[in-house]
């Protein structure tokens, strides 16, 4: 009994000093969520990085050698592939990369 009138009493205390700071208070009452960019869905998407792209191709092909390996690993082992490959394996995916963003660039214009 002691210790709960203890703790009731500390509990008042605390009840006091909220009221008393809720009172001095000058500010809004709620959070402003309007600040929040909404997305635009009419928005041209951005162009994927080479790697994505040559994901997008070696993917499949890993997944059809090894079906029930789940998409995590098959996308560490493209990347694995990818640090092997040389500059002149990459040269497609990268200008398919530059392709796509010049297009993306001539769609933000327009949009």
């Amino acid at each position: 009994a002691n210790e709960r009138q203890y703790w009731e009493s500390v509990s008042k205390k605390d009840r006091e000093e909220y009221e008393r700071k809720l009172g001095e208070f000058e500010g809004p009452m709620e959070v402003r969520t309007d600040k929040v960019k909404k997305k635009d869905l009419s928005a041209p998407k951005r162009s994927p990085p080479a790697f994505f792209l040559f994901v997008k191709v070696k993917g499949p092909q890993l997944k059809e050698l090894n079906p029930k390996t789940p998409h995590g690993q098959i996308v560490k082992e493209c990347g694995k592939f990818w640090r092997n490959m040389s500059d002149s394996e990459k040269a497609p995916y990268r200008e398919e990369e530059q392709n796509l963003r010049a297009q993306y660039h001539v769609d933000v214009e327009k949009w």
